[in-house]
């Protein structure tokens, strides 16, 4: 198979063979693109690896660094959303009357005695 680019300098047209790396290389990238779209954008570069290395028409050995520089290649990331956490809101406890009013001055020991029984979660 033979192909044609443009050279860097010039609008010069190189006459190229396609090597088998280059084959291999856009095989793998159909693939990687394959394994992102069937989980929806949600799926990393380790995930993609697993998925590939259980691929029956994988047949040769892929590494973690080849599906890293594929996925720059094609710019596609691992779109995460951030997960909402869904509070609600406790029963408001329980008031005391406030009995003291503020004034904490007795005139003997055990007369009065406080708590503070603030919850931190």
């Amino acid at each position: 198979m033979i192909y044609y680019t443009t050279a860097q300098e010039g609008d010069i047209r190189v006459h190229r063979n396609v090597t088998d790396w280059g084959i291999r290389d856009n095989f793998l990238t159909g693939r990687v693109q394959y394994w992102y779209n069937q989980h929806h954008q949600g799926i990393g570069s380790t995930k993609i690896l697993s998925n590939l290395r259980k691929d029956p028409a994988v047949t040769e050995q892929v590494t973690l660094k080849q599906v890293k520089r594929i996925m720059s290649k094609l710019g596609i990331r691992c779109q995460v959303r951030q997960k909402k956490h869904s509070r609600i809101k406790q029963q408001e406890q329980y008031l005391q009357d406030n009995v003291l009013n503020q004034r904490f001055s007795v005139n003997q020991p055990n007369q009065v005695w406080l708590a503070d029984s603030t919850e931190l979660t």
